[in-house]
């Protein structure tokens, strides 16, 4: 059953777990883990790439997971997976409800990463930001036409991409139609993870994505703003 849920930018009712001093001088907006399965993303750089140190007072050997790219799977924590970044997305099956924040760093460059590293297939990506962004100001860049971006709406026409985002599971989770592909604008929230679909693999045109970056004084207002009791929401199976 697809039940959705809601990060909030608020204290709630749950256990609280915040991750212990780290070199970064950020601290994310907190967010609500579910018991149950979450699929989500992280919100800011993290200080540290410690699974353990940034899930702080959860319980996460053999219950959290990150989707690799390459494989085409799950990769599972400890055996699989030692370290986690912000480009990554996270599978989590939690014993009770948790409300999580992480010191890091709040991105202020552009950041970019590849969606088909080794075949097409499901990229699972994050929105590195406290604040929304909108899907329709994502850029895409080919291995054969470097220094050439697309949009969003020409990366869908020109076939490179799926016209639909996913939230929550891959096989099971919502679509959200493209702004340019018969459908209205999506914007990618914090704490939230969602499926890019590729139908190209990288001997054809090996994809990167550029998020859109803001201005440092937009940047500023939407830190504030974070302040607020704000509802993030995300799909879990």
């Amino acid at each position: 059953m697809k039940r959705r849920c809601a990060f909030l930018y608020a204290v709630v009712a749950t256990a609280v777990v915040t991750a212990p001093a780290l070199a970064g001088t950020y601290v994310s907006p907190p967010g609500t883990i579910h018991a149950g399965f979450n699929y989500f993303s992280l919100p800011a750089l993290p200080g540290s790439t410690i699974p353990a140190t940034v899930f702080a007072g959860i319980p996460i050997d053999g219950k959290v997971a990150y989707w690799c790219r390459m494989s085409q799977s799950w990769h599972v924590y400890p055996a699989d997976m030692s370290t986690v970044d912000w480009h990554m997305g996270f599978r989590l099956e939690a014993d009770k409800d948790y409300t999580i924040t992480f010191q890091g760093v709040q991105p202020t460059t552009e950041k970019s990463t590849c969606l088909n590293p080794t075949q097409p297939g499901l990229a699972f990506i994050s929105q590195p930001y406290d604040h929304e962004a909108s899907w329709a100001d994502f850029q895409f860049e080919s291995k054969t036409t470097p220094g050439v971006r697309l949009s969003t709406a020409d990366a869908v026409a020109a076939d490179w991409i799926e016209p639909y985002l996913i939230e929550g599971a891959p096989d099971s989770g919502v679509h959200i139609t493209l702004d340019g592909a018969g459908g209205t604008d999506t914007t990618l929230e914090p704490w939230q993870g969602y499926w890019v679909t590729t139908k190209v693999g990288p001997a054809q045109e090996k994809l990167t994505i550029y998020w859109p970056t803001p201005e440092p004084a937009t940047l500023a207002l939407l830190g504030l703003g974070a302040a607020g009791l704000v509802a993030r929401r995300f799909r879990r199976k």
